[in-house]
Parts: C-alpha cells; structure tokens; sequence
C-alpha cells in the first residue's frame, strides 16, 4: 500500500520511481524493528509487561507509520 500510494502524482508530490518507495519502505521496516527492540528493551528493565505492548495494533501501527515519515523527511523525498 505505501509504495503504490508513494509513487502516485498528487498536487504536492510528482511521483517517484518505484525503486525509491521500496527502498524507503524497507528503510522504514528496518528503523521500526530497531526502535521496536529499543523499546522493548527499556520496557523490560522497567519491569514491565510486554505483552500488553505487543498485543496493541494500534501502537504498532503508529510505531511504523513514525519510522516512514521520519525516512522520507531524512531524505527530503516528500
């Protein structure tokens, strides 16, 4: 869905080739498990349930959504 959406033209944006929306997907898929450990990880020392963290679609949803939009600010590619 992100890449068929990314590489579409729209008012604010030309399109893009569809080489760059899967490069920048599996940039946002990588800084997503990497900020997903981060967080599990201070979670556990604070000895809390991780469960209920991983069990929130939302919260994974959001997670993601952070990760795409931090990728595409970094590399300008609005």
């Amino acid at each position: 869905m992100f890449c068929k959406k990314y590489v579409a033209v729209s008012n604010r944006h030309p399109g893009s080739n569809d080489s760059f929306a899967k490069m920048r997907l599996n940039m946002g898929v990588t800084l997503y498990y990497k900020l997903l450990e981060k967080i599990l990880f201070t979670e556990k020392a604070k000895n809390k349930p991780l469960t209920n963290l991983l069990d929130q679609e939302l919260f994974h949803q959001a997670l993601f959504a952070c990760c795409l939009e931090i990728v595409i600010f970094s590399y300008n590619s609005q």
